[in-house]
């Protein structure tokens, strides 16, 4: 019984450490839900050889707009970014692990019309955001180096990624510009 109080005491203890680390950053890296322009998150997690990358940025950082695509113009526009996104390589260059993608999701959810807000036109979203999650099995997760951002190249409206990562029991945050694109893994 002493051994299961305490552990328990050190689990609490390493929930509380952790709650305290995050609070000290917070004002150093700022990963809230809020919408703000130019500015997108990007979070890392790797498990054995199982690694997942999701991105989420405003509408507006890599579109210039964040309402429905009414216009060709805007419908063409949102159907050339839907396809880029679906190609990892617009946003990321991973070196080594031999990562090959399993799956990719793109939502841009606020931004597509479908056949009935088509016709009807009731979705006036002022703020959409767009969200993009990369399911990789890397078959060598032990010799991933590093994630290297492209997408500041695509997306000139884009600022800064604010970046979180657990990989191999290591954690981290940076924010990322054009000018230092690199997550560091080892």
């Amino acid at each position: 019984m002493y051994f299961c109080d305490r552990l328990l005491g050190c689990g609490l203890s390493l929930v509380l450490a952790t709650f305290a680390l995050a609070e000290e950053r917070r004002s150093e890296y700022q990963f809230t839900g809020a919408h703000e322009h130019g500015r997108a998150n990007l979070f890392v997690v790797m498990e054995r050889e199982e690694l997942q990358i999701e991105f989420q940025s405003p509408g507006m950082s890599l579109l210039g707009f964040e309402h429905d695509a009414r216009t060709e113009g805007q419908k063409k526009e949102l159907d050339r970014l839907h396809h880029l996104l679906e190609d990892e390589r617009a946003l990321i260059i991973l070196k080594g692990g031999r990562c090959e993608r399993l799956s990719v999701d793109v939502d841009m959810q606020g931004l597509e019309l479908d056949e009935h807000e088509e016709k009807h036109n009731h979705n006036e979203a002022e703020h959409s955001e767009i969200r993009v999650l990369y399911s990789f099995r890397c078959h060598e997760s032990g010799q991933l180096n590093s994630i290297r951002l492209v997408l500041f190249e695509q997306f000139p409206a884009l600022e800064r990624v604010d970046a979180q990562w657990i990989v191999r029991s290591k954690q981290g945050a940076q924010t990322l510009r054009a000018n230092q694109p690199l997550i560091e893994l080892q």
